[in-house]
């Protein structure tokens, strides 16, 4: 006569799916148990407290892991499995770092908006202490633009993270910008002028004419008299312009032209452009002049003010 064998019914804990960022704690773990027959119930048939756990802890790097349902006793009527979808029910995801640009990234202007950074510039925020991940720090940016200014947008892309934790993060961006930029004028010399105004200045001071060889008495005595004439019209011109007509060297009135006229930071718009050619004019004479011309007052600068037929 063969025995009949009544096997215990099986009691299956199923964990509800959860996640969390790395080097966070786990969050609160719940699940439920089902199996029970014949109108049997938790509550009727189990002793003991119903808790759903994970071996993972905060260190844990980034993956899968396990929530296991334990707690519960029964009469003997039941047996005790995990779902099998507990073992992965538990999400890791990477943490978030956030890059950031700090100090400065200064060049003098040479009309690209190039940029270059050290690896100073960049910041990078959000790393479990003691992890080894950092950034690429790539050298290569953009200014927003390539003029001239302070606190410019800087911009750098393909940023990447590396080392050994590296795997743990994600980059908020692969992209970073920062008002961190600065771009200078370059010194103001006659070369600059000269590319501004489309033709070489000179270097060299104006010479006052030669002084005429003496002659004979009554010829000192007529050239005495035409000098004198020429001497009383200078004079009349001088004071007629306001001026001073000293010889001065072309490039002492080109720099202080230059650096007291040279418009925006970066640029040189047209009309400063213009003034700067009717001065240069002025003080740089055509060939065969024997000195500088006259100035105009500045009534006469600011009335005529982008009108470059004025300094023709």
């Amino acid at each position: 006569m063969t025995a009949l064998t009544i096997d215990p019914a099986t009691l299956t804990y199923t964990a509800n799916a959860a996640s969390r960022t790395y080097g966070s704690a786990n969050p609160n773990l719940s699940g439920t148990i089902t199996g029970f027959v014949n109108g049997e119930t938790q509550a009727t048939t189990t002793g003991g407290t119903l808790a759903f756990t994970s071996p993972a802890t905060a260190a844990s790097k980034v993956g899968s892991y396990a929530i296991n349902g334990s707690g519960l006793t029964n009469n003997g009527n039941y047996s005790f499995a995990q779902a099998a979808g507990n073992a992965t029910a538990l999400t890791i995801d990477p943490a978030t770092l956030t890059a950031s640009l700090t100090g400065s990234v200064a060049k003098t202007y040479d009309g690209t908006d190039a940029a270059t950074l050290v690896l100073g510039n960049y910041t990078l925020a959000g790393a479990v202490s003691g992890d080894n991940v950092a950034l690429n720090n790539p050298t290569s940016g953009r200014y927003d633009d390539k003029e001239a200014g302070s606190g410019k947008l800087v911009t750098v892309s393909g940023l990447a993270l590396s080392g050994t934790d590296a795997g743990n993060y994600a980059l908020a961006s692969t992209d970073v910008s920062g008002g961190i930029g600065l771009i200078t004028m370059p010194p103001i010399d006659n070369g600059v002028l000269a590319n501004l105004i489309g033709r070489p200045v000179t270097n060299t001071a104006l010479t006052a004419p030669a002084a005429a060889a003496p002659a004979s008495a009554a010829g000192a005595s007529a050239q005495g008299a035409s000098d004198a004439t020429s001497a009383t019209s200078d004079a009349t011109s001088a004071t007629t312009s306001g001026i001073s007509e000293e010889p001065a060297p072309a490039s002492a009135v080109a720099s202080t032209v230059g650096q007291s006229l040279s418009g925006a930071p970066g640029s040189v718009p047209s009309f400063t452009n213009v003034l700067i050619q009717g001065l240069l004019r002025q003080f740089d004479p055509r060939p065969g002049a024997s000195r500088p011309r006259a100035v105009p007052s500045v009534d006469q600068i600011y009335s005529s003010w982008g009108n470059e037929a004025f300094w023709q």
